[in-house]
């Protein structure tokens, strides 16, 4: 798509369908946002998520603690 908007749009109620099917496990929905009610084969990738937030996150915490 080249509507910025629109694959917004689309991408966040494809996560919200997931985020309903799986609760709040986000491993899942990640996979499931990837590789659909096949999930298992999206796990790395979800993964993957998982491990560059928890950087960012790291990355965010260290910089305040600079401020």
């Amino acid at each position: 798509m080249l509507d910025h908007n629109t694959s917004a749009y689309f991408a966040v109620l494809e996560l919200k369908y997931w985020l309903n099917y799986y609760g709040k496990d986000w491993e899942k929905v990640w996979a499931s946002y990837n590789a659909g009610f096949n999930y298992k084969n999206g796990l790395k990738y979800s993964r993957d998520i998982s491990n560059k937030i928890k950087q960012i996150d790291a990355c965010i915490i260290k910089k305040q603690e600079v401020a």
